[in-house]
């Protein structure tokens, strides 16, 4: 996909290069006999790797689905919303990344403290999407008690806007909170360009509208104005929803561990598994390959973690100890520098090369 963050682990999704083997949690490997302690008999089972990220072509419809359940049930749980959406101004940043980088910080920091400040405690659901150019733009939902009567003593103008398949649905425009947000934005590094609505109970089709946009947005289902618009060129780590604390539900359980089994991530492609077409010999070798890996994921779980070594060759029993042992060394060895001569350098490097003087060495009481 251009433009889009390159992750070994989504990319080895798509391309199914990675598989999930398992086997029962009771077997056990005896090095010193090489014999495989298996009470069930069960054999390996290799399964296809699932990267589960938002960011991925085979994951992104499955995992837009789990946060659009969590994010609707968020939504129908109050009857009044501020809905608007804050963009930024290309010429303010240097790239898409610093954006991206500066995104929390605008939010967290500046505009939704001012908005604290005016209308006191409030929660709110944020979720991010990219333009067709690679600039990031947040569609955030506000709710609170303080802030619906700040919202609507600056004046609410009911009107209409263009729903799904492009008919009119009626809404109601904050038209005092808009001019207030367009001024608040700039000062907290967002661009001019805002939106403001209210979505609420007493009008269905502003929260079905939003709800179908969201959908749209969070499993990149076709039939939206603008096309795909997951915030792919994003950082890593970076965060597609973002919400108060306690406001979503938390998320659904995709599986649960039973304790009975267990496994490895390996780099076997998984349609190189047994198959039921596959020959009785080509099963049993690639059932011995599965043996294989898993003898050689027991042996390194039996094999003791080294210990870390200072720079004196002891084993640090505390963070204390390695920072003294490094000043020691850093000590002496600057004694030793001072000891030696230093060789005479030719003219020609004088002349070509850096002349200034060396990088300063840190003394031992300087810790």
């Amino acid at each position: 996909m251009k433009g889009r963050l390159r992750l070994k682990s989504i990319e080895a999704c798509e391309r199914e290069d990675w598989s999930l083997l398992s086997w029962p949690a009771d077997v056990t490997f005896d090095p010193a006999t090489g014999e495989i302690h298996n009470p069930t008999g069960a054999e390996p089972v290799r399964r296809r790797f699932l990267c589960g990220s938002w960011r991925c072509r085979r994951c992104a419809r499955w995992r837009g689905a789990l946060d659009w359940a969590r994010c609707a049930s968020a939504v129908r749980a109050r009857g009044w919303w501020l809905y608007i959406v804050l963009t930024f101004d290309p010429k303010a940043y240097g790239s898409v990344w610093e954006a991206y980088r500066e995104a929390g910080v605008n939010w967290n920091n500046h505009l939704r403290e001012a908005i604290r400040h005016r209308a006191g405690k409030f929660q709110y659901l944020q979720t991010w999407e990219q333009h067709r150019s690679g600039w990031p733009h947040a569609n955030v939902i506000l709710s609170g008690d303080q802030l619906r009567d700040w919202v609507e003593s600056l004046g609410v103008v009911d009107g209409e806007t263009e729903a799904a398949g492009g008919r009119a649905r009626r809404t109601r425009f904050p038209v005092g909170f808009r001019d207030w947000l367009v001024e608040a934005a700039k000062r907290a590094g967002f661009g001019g360009v805002v939106w403001a609505e209210i979505i609420e109970t007493a009008n269905p089709d502003s929260v079905a509208g939003y709800l179908t946009k969201l959908a749209r947005e969070l499993t990149g289902a076709p039939g939206g104005a603008k096309g795909e618009q997951s915030p792919t060129m994003a950082p890593r780590k970076f965060r597609r929803i973002r919400a108060s604390r306690g406001l979503l539900p938390k998320p659904l359980a995709t599986s649960a561990s039973s304790g009975k089994f267990t496994g490895t991530l390996s780099r076997t492609r998984t349609g190189d598994a047994p198959a039921p077409r596959r020959t009785t010999g080509q099963r049993r070798e690639l059932v011995r390959a599965n043996w294989s890996e898993v003898v050689a994921a027991l042996e390194a779980l039996n094999k003791p973690e080294p210990r870390t070594s200072n720079v004196q060759g002891e084993a640090s029993a505390s963070l204390d100890e390695a920072f003294r042992a490094l000043a020691d060394f850093i000590e002496n060895d600057e004694q030793l520098r001072q000891d030696e001569t230093m060789p005479e350098v030719p003219s020609d490097v004088l002349s070509s090369g850096d002349r200034s003087a060396p990088p300063r060495l840190w003394r031992a009481d300087e810790f």
